[in-house]
């Protein structure tokens, strides 16, 4: 994700990293230890993490306060950010680190837990979702339907998969799509006449009035699953977005 300038005025706040560990064979998953202040923030908003330089990169959290006692960060190694090397190389278990508070507003609010979700992210962009996925799926119970559906390039893409079949054979009103983009979902190997992302997310859905929408991904993607949404009419206080782009650095 793209970091906007940050006000040296932001508040900077000390924990320690409690766990570092390979997802796949680009994305690293960072556990914190929550700040000894205390730390609120919803599943999904997003953070400032800061090198020993001082130099942030935001990144947005997969942990759901309430059922992790830790703040997870999922990160890509292919974004190239300027924290990248410092995260995969010098910063070890036990090191101290600054975060800023979480911001955003792509996250679950309880509300009608009948109403249908749909969740839809490109690449690394899975890391919000899944926070946003089991905050309403666990923490709070949700009984509508919940559709979640990852984009990627290429199958190394994929993370997280035996943890989100292992939510859709618990809860049935959860089903979960990876897929590459003009790649059938079932058989990643077959060529198939390529699909955009709302058709594959949308299907045979006519009227998405009623849904709940949240994406998270590749800003053009975003765009273009939106405006079809719309069209199909889902309310635009129903939308909820991050958009991710590749850092300049």
């Amino acid at each position: 994700m793209k970091t906007p300038a940050v006000s040296p005025a932001v508040k900077k706040i000390r924990t320690y990293l409690g766990a570092k560990d390979q997802l796949n064979d680009t994305i690293i998953r960072l556990r914190l230890y929550l700040p000894e202040e205390g730390y609120d923030y919803y599943a999904g908003q997003c953070l400032t993490l800061y090198n020993n330089e001082g130099v942030g990169r935001m990144y947005c959290l997969s942990s759901v306060p309430g059922l992790d006692d830790f703040l997870e960060l999922q990160i890509s190694l292919t974004s190239h950010g300027a924290l990248i090397p410092w995260i995969y190389g010098e910063l070890q278990v036990g090191d101290q680190v600054r975060i800023s508070p979480a911001s955003g507003d792509c996250f679950y609010l309880p509300g009608d837990l009948s109403q249908p979700i749909m969740l839809i992210g490109t690449g690394i962009a899975l890391a919000p979702l899944y926070g946003i996925l089991r905050d309403a799926l666990i923490k709070h119970g949700h009984k509508g339907d919940i559709r979640l559906f990852h984009q990627t390039h290429s199958p190394d893409e994929y993370y997280l998969i035996p943890e989100l079949m292992a939510l859709q054979t618990e809860y049935p009103n959860f089903s979960y799509t990876h897929f590459i983009h003009g790649k059938s979902p079932v058989n990643v190997a077959l060529d198939v006449p390529e699909k955009s992302t709302s058709e594959m997310a949308f299907g045979t859905i006519e009227d998405l009035s009623l849904w709940q929408l949240f994406l998270c991904g590749d800003p053009s993607v975003i765009k273009e699953v939106k405006q079809d949404a719309i069209l199909l009419g889902a309310k635009e206080n129903n939308i909820f977005e991050t958009p991710f782009a590749m850092p300049s650095d």
